[in-house]
């Protein structure tokens, strides 16, 4: 807007030539002009030309370049090609109070530049401020045609001898010189003429992508001196006193309707500042999640995945709104997405375009295309299936049932012509076609939002064409999808949604009416994509019947709640339900008038109950050969449903698919009454797609842990979807408060008669009791809440508050508790750094730190390679950051580990994940060696990871640790820990040596304990066995050692480790062995508790308290935990304890 002010100066220098009049006069004049014309509102639709006199038009005008104007502007010489969409500008002082000028229009203007040599271009200045007949000449910023790879050269030749000076410089080689006007540098235009403009050549002096002077933010030079619209403007234009002011007086006159002059004094006002405002371009995911009536988790994955730039708000509503949209072509979908299935859906009652049902398209992905059709009869289906092509794209293959309209006719031929494989379901087998659940996901969302908002069963099409739409945007959360919408992964671009969330399904609107020239209302049935260009909508008249427009603007809430309102919608639904209404559908029912929703589609009323809302599509059939084996072998477990750790340990639903079998087909292991001895093994799905082998026994535990008391499933929520009220039930706000017997006012504690929708792990969807949704999830449910804006209501208001600061205390606590300075282990300072190590060292006159970090620095060199100063890193190579980590063991051993930054390095997920040996194997470990007198033999292998070469290819400089060798490039040779391979990859090297070299198997139940069957010297047979965890090793046998040696032949096994354990996975371990008693082992986590309470004892005494001596004397039992029986806590004043503190007395 900067270009609207400094024009100003530009016309007021003109005027003054011009004129005979003083400068006082001039001014004064020039003002009376501008401010009326500013005011006047600009109507698009009724927009001409200015015109322009034989002499203007000869004549022509200037085109100014001044850096000062951010946007371009566009005089009335301009030729206006066409008007961007949705594009308003609104311009403001720097204080509210000085109010603003809207609805400035930007456009795309062509200018007429004739060269000396009498040749004639056409110059594009798209994203131009449009002022028309307010002013003569217009402004160029050379910093928008710079982003247009056009060379603005200002340079006067005057100063400067380079042939660059004083020109412009177009992409495609022509030049344009710079003439001057005193100090006004600029280039003479002219408006072109209608053949001119079809048969002149184009030079493209700003593009027509986006133009947002506010977003380059001073990124153009560097050191950079960046322009900010709060700062002086009259500090930039010192050299022009007279037309700083006058600038800063026109837009102090243009926002502010008093008088800008002072009445006594030919002096003028100041002006600080400048403010351009924009109008909103985003939704949140709150209002997303009310508007589409989805979980708000969906929601937010939806925006993450989607954009929506033009959203179209109430405002000035003219005749129609200008848009383009670029024509779809064909495309070839991929062979991954582009697998579709298609099924026809019947519907009961015929729609009022004459619809009797449909036919759906989907990929069991999530995408979903729904096309009406007249009949079932081949030439409507094949005409769905030559629009899906056009619109969609040639899918890879096509499924579809026996039924004729999809084997004859034109759909036959248009399969043919096209060349899509066509393939068909078996007979009786409508399992295998992944168009039977879309169509159930597609009518339970479309009988919601349809009985939510009472609309006639007759529309049910305008309903199944959004419903289809709407599920293929949003971002659901499979596995297969990465977080993007399935949109996305068939149409290969980010959706863009703003049709969508500009309004909702059946949606009170206005629409400009062409006969009355006046808005009227009318219902909102969804994007008219056919009909018109880009934003056209369908809506609803009060006649019954549907038009297609693109001036549509919904309704505010506020003028909703108006009486005038509220009787024009009555009357409106009135008309309706006599014209088209549910009345009128013969399947109606007077009694249970909802049940149309049910009826005419054939579902049972508790379908919403039982039905999948998202994507669980079934897989197509696999065929087993039915012979005896097969028969015993099928059982209860096989297609149950059971929540299994993943990868990254969170826990997902798996489907058992079948029984492991061997080579030969037979299935493996055998059934056996008692758990323990039942050896089956199955084939669990996890959600993405990869199947693994679980043995029965875990199956069956993890089928128990996530069941209730009573064998219920209790379910694992993924998100919540809405919120519904019983008002008969329900407590009403006004009774929502009560005041107790001191007269404070509280909330009343209740959840009745309040429902939430929950979307479960396993993709189904129920109404539970609010009751039983807070216990599960507070913080999810309190957020949903917010959103749906129930948070003031009774049985939220006592509880929803709470629930959000706790939010914001714990974020408040993770941040605190992620600082590495100043962590504490055991009472000890733990350094971060390696020079923290040092400082903490010097402080405490000792070198505990430094000689831990020289001993692994010496233990690690073996995973580097260490090239030449100056030498170059490999070819092919990855930069990756390294350094020193610390630790305190339980014996207040400090350790320092040299670990690798893994995650600037990306590798397979099938080449990170590793597994540790579980602490009940280890309990059972002990408890196998105790029954069957079997010795144990404990040790520690010496930088375990560091004996496996690693796979990635990176490398590193060397630090502060690297003392002389500092800043050399080190490449690493070594599985160094840090890396996300390098577990992997120690476990595949000790599993060859366990495998291979000591004939050890894995544990199908866990794969960290190896076993082997041996003799004793009196020919008894018994199982050896090895538990690993990481670089700990537990050898369970009658002679352990036999074991290690062969193991220290491959790896260094720490020698003070070697031994039977006194401590393992941080607990102590203890062998007894008493007379008249058959010798057991022990756990317990005395050490631990021994160093706790002498670490705090000397906190204490370091703080000066006194530590209560009686609370150490087994025969003295206190009557309360404190060291006074006067200590009340709950009246304790002193300081809390910071996030230090915590972490010390949790540790």
């Amino acid at each position: 807007m900067t270009g609207l002010f400094l024009l100003s100066r530009r016309l007021f220098r003109e005027l003054l030539l011009r004129s005979t009049c003083t400068p006082t006069h001039a001014i004064r004049a020039f003002i009376t002009t501008t401010i009326s014309a500013t005011r006047s509102s600009f109507d698009i639709e009724s927009f001409v030309h200015p015109t322009l006199t034989a002499n203007e038009h000869q004549r022509g005008t200037r085109l100014g370049i001044d850096s000062w104007a951010d946007t371009n502007c566009a005089g009335k010489h301009a030729f206006v090609e066409e008007f961007v969409v949705d594009k308003f500008v609104t311009a403001g002082g720097f204080s509210a109070s000085l109010g603003t000028i809207p609805d400035l229009p930007i456009a795309n203007v062509l200018y007429a530049y004739d060269t000396d040599d009498s040749k004639t271009y056409i110059i594009e200045c798209n994203n131009s401020i449009y002022l028309g007949d307010r002013m003569d000449d217009s402004l160029m910023n050379p910093i928008q045609a710079e982003e247009s790879d056009v060379r603005v050269d200002t340079r006067p030749k005057r100063y400067y001898s380079d042939p660059h000076a004083q020109t412009i410089s177009f992409p495609c080689g022509t030049v344009i010189p710079v003439e001057y006007d005193g100090a006004l540098p600029f280039i003479p235009i002219r408006r072109p003429t209608a053949d001119e403009i079809h048969i002149c050549p184009r030079l493209v002096m700003s593009a027509k992508f986006p133009w947002d002077p506010s977003i380059p933010g001073g990124n153009f030079s560097q050191p950079r001196s960046v322009f900010s619209t709060s700062t002086s403007i009259l500090d930039s234009v010192q050299d022009d006193p007279v037309g700083s002011s006058l600038m800063s007086l026109h837009l102090l006159s243009a926002v502010q309707s008093t008088s800008v002059l002072h009445p006594h004094e030919d002096t003028f006002k100041s002006l600080q500042a400048m403010n351009s405002y924009k109008s909103k371009e985003s939704i949140s995911p709150e209002e997303l999640a009310r508007l589409l009536k989805i979980g708000l988790k969906t929601a937010q994955r939806t925006l993450q995945a989607t954009t929506s730039k033009f959203i179209r708000t109430t405002g000035a509503l003219s005749r129609r709104f200008k848009t383009d949209k670029a024509q779809l072509r064909y495309r070839q979908l991929s062979r991954i997405f582009g697998k579709f299935y298609c099924d026809y859906l019947k519907v009961n009652a015929t729609s009022i375009r004459g619809y009797k049902g449909g036919v759906i398209y989907t990929n069991g992905l999530g995408f979903y295309k729904f096309l009406p059709c007249e009949n079932e009869t081949s030439e409507t289906t094949g005409r769905t299936l030559r629009y899906f092509l056009h619109v969609i794209g040639l899918p890879y293959s096509l499924h579809s049932d026996n039924h004729g309209n999809f084997k004859d006719g034109l759909f036959k031929r248009l399969m043919r012509k096209f060349r899509v494989y066509q393939t068909f379901t078996e007979p009786h087998s409508p399992w295998q076609n992944r168009a039977e659940p879309a169509i159930g996901e597609v009518k339970k969302y479309a009988r919601k939002i349809m009985m939510s908002t009472d609309t006639p069963i007759r529309l049910w099409c305008f309903c199944y064409e959004y419903t289809a739409d709407l599920l293929s945007l949003l971002a659901t959360g499979r596995f297969d999808l990465q977080g993007r919408t399935p949109y996305e992964m068939i149409m290969h671009y980010t959706p863009d949604i703003s049709e969508y969330v500009s309004f909702g399904w059946f949606q009170w609107c206005y629409y400009f009416d062409e006969d009355s020239k006046s808005k009227k209302i009318c219902r909102w049935l969804g994007p008219a994509h056919e009909v018109g260009q880009s934003f056209c909508h369908w809506i609803l008249l009060s006649n019954g019947n549907f038009i297609a427009r693109s001036s549509v603007i919904p309704v505010p809430d506020h003028e909703l709640e108006s009486d005038e309102l509220k009787r024009r919608t009555k009357i409106f639904m009135d008309c309706i339900h006599e014209k088209i209404g549910n009345t009128k559908v013969p399947i109606y029912n007077n009694i249970y008038p909802q049940r149309v929703y049910y009826d005419a589609f054939d579902d049972p009323v508790e379908d919403d109950e039982s039905q999948l809302p998202y994507g669980e599509e079934l897989h197509e059939a696999k065929l087993e050969d039915v012979n005896d084996r097969y028969l015993e072998a099928l059982d209860n477990y096989i297609n149950s449903e059971v929540i299994m750790p993943d990868k990254d340990g969170t826990a997902v639903l798996t489907k058992v698919k079948g029984r492991k079998r061997d080579a030969a087909g037979n299935p493996v292991g055998e059934a056996n009454e008692n758990p323990i001895l039942d050896t089956r093994v199955y084939e669990l799905e996890f959600p993405d797609g990869r199947i693994e082998e679980y043995a029965v026994n875990m199956i069956a535990e993890n089928l128990f842990e996530q069941a209730d008391e009573d064998g219920w499933d209790s379910g694992i929520i993924e998100e919540f979807l809405d919120i519904r009220k019983d008002d008969s039930v329900a407590v009403p706000k006004e009774q929502g408060t009560y005041f107790n017997s001191a007269g404070v006012e509280r909330n009343v504690v209740t959840t009745k008669g309040w429902e939430v929708q929950v979307k479960w792990r396993d993709k189904s969807t129920s109404w539970i009791s609010l009751k039983d949704a807070k216990e599960g999830d507070p913080l999810g449910l309190a957020e949903l809440a917010v959103a749906l804006k129930v948070q003031d209501e009774p049985a939220f208001k006592w509880w929803t508050n709470h629930a959000l600061r706790q939010r914001a205390r714990l974020i408040s606590r993770l941040k605190s508790n992620v600082i590495r300075k100043g962590k504490t282990k055991f009472g000890i300072q733990v350094p971060g750094t390696w020079k923290e190590a040092v400082k903490i060292d010097e402080a405490n006159n000792n070198t505990l730190w430094q000689d831990a970090i020289n001993k692994e620095m010496v233990n690690a060199k073996c995973a580097f390679k260490l090239l030449a100063r100056g030498d170059r890193p490999p070819p092919g190579y990855n930069e990756i950051l390294c350094h020193l980590v610390f630790d305190v063991k339980l014996d207040m051993t400090r350790k320092a580990r040299y670990v690798a930054g893994g995650h600037l390095t990306n590798v397979p997920a099938n080449m990170t994940y590793s597994s540790v040996v579980s602490r009940d194997t280890v309990r059972i470990g002990f408890l196998v060696a105790a029954l069957n007198d079997l010795d144990i033999l404990a040790g520690d292998i010496q930088n375990a990871f560091l004996s496996a070469p690693t796979e990635e290819k990176i490398f590193f400089y060397a630090g502060d640790e690297w003392g002389a060798d500092k800043d050399r490039v080190v490449v690493v040779v070594r599985a160094l820990y840090g890396l996300k391979s390098s577990a992997l990859q120690f476990r595949n090297h000790l599993a060859a040596t366990l495998g291979n070299k000591l004939g050890f198997k894995s544990c199908l139940a866990d794969p960290d304990l190896w076993y082997k069957a041996c003799i004793d010297s009196d020919g008894n047979e018994y199982y050896s066995y090895i538990l690993v965890y990481v670089d700990d090793l537990l050898i369970i046998d009658k002679n352990p050692k036999r074991f290690m040696e062969q193991i220290q032949g491959d790896f260094t096994v720490k020698k003070e480790s070697i031994g039977p354990p006194d401590r393992y996975l941080g607990a102590d371990i203890r062998k007894v062995e008493d007379d008249g008693v058959k010798p057991f082992w022990t756990m317990s986590s005395n050490s631990y508790l021994d160093k706790a309470i002498k670490n705090l004892k000397a906190k204490l005494k370091e703080s000066g308290l006194e530590y209560n001596k009686k609370l150490s004397d087994p025969n003295y039992s206190p009557k309360q935990p404190f060291t006074t029986a006067s200590y009340r806590p709950e009246l304790d004043t002193s300081e809390e304890c910071t996030d230090a503190k915590l972490l010390y007395f949790r540790t």
